[in-house]
């Protein structure tokens, strides 16, 4: 099967969003292979940490615009938008990519991808917690969400997801773009990741 489009999640795949929120509030010696949870739950990380208890949209007011232009990016980000090119041509890569509901997250992701994306991915992005939406036979979403990449899957698309502690791929951290090549080529050989 030809892969027609790759939509490529931000936090946690293209930006250390969970090492950076921890570290921002106070959490030093998060390590990424130590994971206290099985889900990306940041805020009940926190809470078990410190024993402050916040719902999510309390979690996130922490965060401001600035801090969301200035996560780090993960070592592989750049690599993995080369990767993507190999099956694609950049007119067919986009970022997808899920805002908290606070404005200050979208003006910061936005600020983060003119920073440190290519040129020619500067408005080559969605934003929205509703990945499905942009499943089809041929569309290839990179995501370290195991929900989203359900649900991007029911809707004809297909999941890869980017391995992380909270996802079944955990085994490949250390070995992500080795991963996410041969489950491309799987894709582009036999039509399944």
């Amino acid at each position: 099967m030809t892969i027609r489009k790759i939509l490529i999640d931000m936090d946690d795949v293209l930006c250390d969003c969970t090492g950076d929120a921890l570290r921002h509030m106070g959490l030093h010696g998060w390590v990424r292979e130590s994971y206290p949870i099985e889900t990306r739950d940041i805020y009940e990380v926190y809470r078990l940490a410190t024993g402050v208890q916040y719902s999510p949209a309390q979690f996130w007011e922490h965060f401001k615009r600035e801090w969301w232009a200035n996560i780090q990016p993960t070592p592989w980000c750049h690599d993995l938008i080369n990767l993507c090119t190999e099956y694609v041509s950049t007119d067919r890569i986009a970022l997808l990519t899920s805002p908290t509901k606070c404005g200050d997250c979208l003006a910061g992701k936005l600020d983060w991808i003119e920073t440190n994306m290519p040129k020619w991915m500067h408005r080559q992005y969605l934003m929205s917690p509703r990945k499905a939406f942009c499943a089809s036979e041929g569309v290839v979403l990179i995501d370290d969400c195991t929900e989203n990449l359900e649900a991007f899957e029911q809707d004809d698309g297909f999941g890869i997801a980017m391995p992380q502690m909270w996802n079944d791929a955990r085994p490949f951290i250390g070995k992500e773009l080795e991963y996410l090549k041969n489950k491309l080529d799987n894709f582009q050989r036999w039509g399944s990741i």
